[in-house]
């Protein structure tokens, strides 16, 4: 079994809970959602548990900080069991990253390893380019 600094390990971005409601926008609706953590690569959030999401579909996930400041994220949605989905982020705006760095590196409480999560991004961005 593995453990859950394994995870840490494994994984190329850090997460911070970040508990708040937010919006999902698919192609044919918009549903409340509860976000449980947050990353440059995306969020993990909580639905309804009598809704059902397909898979790999494309969405937006919308947290608003304040009446004038929000975050968008759009991404692909990948289940993780127990009403709980995942949306890894595919679309990067600039403006939206305005907001969640700070929120991240606040939350992180060490700028080394926010800094190594942006050499991640841009090393992603690279080979995908």
């Amino acid at each position: 079994m593995k453990s859950e600094a394994q995870d840490d390990e494994r994984r190329r971005f850090h997460r911070v809970g970040f508990h708040a409601d937010a919006l999902l926008k698919l192609p044919a609706d918009t549903l409340s959602v509860e976000i449980l953590d947050i990353s440059l690569a995306g969020a993990l959030i909580k639905v309804d548990p009598t809704v059902t999401l397909e898979q790999g579909s494309q969405a937006s996930l919308i947290v608003r900080l304040s009446e004038e400041v929000q975050i968008k994220m759009t991404g692909d949605l990948l289940s993780h069991g127990h009403g709980n989905y995942a949306l890894h982020r595919i679309l990067r705006e600039p403006e939206n990253d305005n907001h969640l760095r700070p929120l991240l590196e606040l939350n992180l409480g060490d700028p080394k390893l926010m800094e190594r999560d942006i050499q991640t991004l841009i090393e992603e961005y690279q080979c995908s380019a």
